[in-house]
């Protein structure tokens, strides 16, 4: 049984009835007006596989019926007023969960180690919250991840190297994170990155030509940091699919590199307020 009552204009308290409803895999309540019901009074749901209460107003910590929902693979609790830190027990209540998105919520506190064993995770994404202390070096023995969101926390701290470590990552989102850090020549490895954004933060340094070994990069930003140095020309040679790149309101020197031509599918460029000199080719 499917449950899809999404994208409507439902409004008040979900009924805790709906916990009861037998055999259903697919339980979707996202983008209403739903508030949060007592969740003491919700029953487990075994046999759902896919659960999204996305872009509601719900409050409080994880509700507890979803962490009792064991075979739950697809779950997005994101743009809610979820608070209070994640919970540590997600391996244990959810270990087969493949796609989790509890970004724009209100979550404090660490990430917690016990999301590095959720070893079917390929998406991670905890963007816009309230977590601190750090990008945990932990999260590097996540190779199975194609995508990681971890932008607009208050991070603070460096941009961990060991996350150059995750070669299946398609999508690597860390800006607006307080990141106070160079940028690791690490993430070069990184060969099936199509997006990075590690805009608005604090980065210093250079850009690490090394990164001209993420030859899949289309999006690459790069934007209000305090970079400095020349553009390593590489990447728009080596970056045969690159349509954006944004590199804004840094301290970067040096000519406009010619290769930039060499960028034939490039649609986006933005160098303003930088150091450059030289001439536009």
């Amino acid at each position: 049984m499917d449950l899809r009552l999404y994208n409507n204009n439902l409004a008040d308290a979900i009924p805790h009835q709906l916990s009861r409803l037998p055999r259903v895999k697919h339980f979707d309540l996202g983008s209403n007006f739903l508030t949060g019901p007592d969740y003491s009074r919700f029953s487990p749901m075994p046999t759902v596989n896919f659960m999204s209460l996305y872009l509601n107003y719900l409050i409080d910590s994880f509700p507890e019926f979803v962490l009792k929902s064991g075979n739950v693979t697809y779950l997005d609790l994101s743009e809610n007023n979820f608070s209070r830190p994640l919970p540590d027990t997600l391996l244990k209540k959810l270990p087969s969960l493949m796609y989790l998105n509890l970004s724009a919520n209100a979550f404090s506190g660490r990430i917690p180690v016990s999301l590095s064993m959720l070893r079917k995770l390929r998406d991670l994404q905890i963007a816009a919250n309230n977590l601190t202390r750090g990008i945990p070096d932990f999260l590097g023995s996540m190779s199975q991840l194609r995508v990681l969101v971890l932008g607009g926390n208050l991070f603070g701290g460096p941009i961990p190297p060991v996350l150059g470590r995750l070669q299946m990552l398609h999508r690597l989102d860390l800006r607006s994170a307080m990141l106070v850090s160079t940028i690791p020549p690490q993430l070069g490895n990184l060969g099936n990155l199509s997006f990075a954004d590690l805009s608005t933060n604090q980065l210093t340094g250079v850009l690490p030509p090394e990164l001209a070994g993420m030859h899949k990069m289309q999006k690459f930003g790069i934007s209000s940091n305090k970079l400095a140095g020349q553009i390593p020309p590489a990447l728009f040679t080596s970056w045969p699919d690159l349509i954006g790149f944004q590199a804004q309101s840094n301290s970067f020197t040096g000519n406009i590199s010619m290769e930039i031509g060499k960028a034939t599918k490039l649609q986006v460029l933005h160098l303003f307020s930088n150091n450059l000199t030289g001439f536009i080719w």
